[in-house]
């Protein structure tokens, strides 16, 4: 099993920390893509990994991962041997394994069967196929926003009245 600890950057990995500079250039080293839905880097189901995974263009993980993802420019697969104690934020992420921890996708969420999600997700767009296990909140945003759908008495904006043309918060 391949044990990893630290922060890891891709698609320019260089200047890591961490145990897996022991590993060859090529293993260490991710061009930058020219094909942003190409995974460019995967995390094999006998891979451990603690720590912060950043990323643009597209990712598979199949091992085990703790800590904090964050891509809002980059797609996360999730393969079904993964085990995932993290909390996400992509651009869009397709979940076949178990993830335990909340997810904000900036474009779609997907959970596959046998996909396991212990979390709130929020996205614009989510899809959760018949038979997968789902435990948490789910909320839906507009592609434009990116925080929470709850209004902000203070930052509403004034309506203005067709009859008297009165504006009114």
């Amino acid at each position: 099993m391949t044990a990893m600890t630290g922060v890891l950057t891709t698609p320019l990995t260089r200047a890591v920390r961490g145990p897996w500079l022991a590993l060859p250039a090529a293993m260490r080293y991710t061009a930058p893509m020219k094909n942003q839905n190409k995974i460019v880097t995967f995390l094999g189901k006998n891979t451990v990994f603690d720590g912060v995974l950043r990323f643009q263009g597209a990712i598979r993980i199949d091992g085990l991962f703790k800590g904090r993802i964050e891509a809002p420019k980059g797609t996360l697969v999730i393969g079904e041997a993964a085990r995932l104690e993290s909390n996400i934020h992509v651009d869009s992420i397709i979940i076949s394994g178990e993830v335990r921890g909340d997810i904000t996708a900036d474009r779609k969420i997907d959970i596959n069967v046998p996909g396991r999600v212990f979390g709130n997700i929020q996205a614009p767009t989510v899809v959760v196929q018949e038979g997968v296990v789902f435990a948490g909140n789910c909320q839906t945003l507009s592609p434009t926003s990116k925080k929470s759908a709850t209004p902000d008495p203070e930052q509403e904006t004034p309506v203005k009245h067709r009859k008297t043309g009165v504006y009114t918060p």
